[in-house]
């Protein structure tokens, strides 16, 4: 596990970061029932996200990200055997991880969307166009 959140989070890929670090969630949380737990982790995560309510800019969110990143990986190089609080904390971590990577998932692509939009080329009004052809 650690390895494949270590690639997604080089490379990027946030959206496959969150789903990894959400199935780590469901994992450690539903130990029995992991699919479920995972469909409820997901269906809590996407309830409670707003866009609109999303402060900062992508570079803020990649560094909340990080720090999100370097304290699931402390706690999962941590070997020992768990209490159910600490496993309780994990998972909590890891769900942390996944809502970061999610906010960084959407701030990259309304950041993509909106250069895209910046280099379309505008059309000019047609009445502009006639005064000043005409005026």
């Amino acid at each position: 596990m650690t390895d494949r959140l270590s690639k997604t989070i080089r490379n990027g890929q946030y959206h496959y970061l969150a789903e990894y670090a959400l199935a780590g969630s469901a994992f450690f949380i539903g130990r029995k029932n992991e699919n479920a737990m995972y469909e409820k982790l997901k269906l809590k995560m996407s309830e409670e996200y707003r866009a609109y309510s999303d402060k900062g800019k992508l570079y803020s969110k990649q560094e909340h990200l990080k720090r999100a990143y370097q304290s699931v990986m402390r706690d999962l190089r941590h070997t020992q055997a768990r209490t159910k609080e600490q496993v309780i904390q994990t998972a909590k971590s890891l769900y942390e991880l996944a809502d970061c990577a999610v906010r960084c998932e959407v701030e990259q692509e309304l950041s993509s969307h909106q250069i895209t939009q910046e280099e379309t080329p505008q059309m000019e009004e047609p009445s502009e166009v006639l005064c000043m052809e005409y005026g």
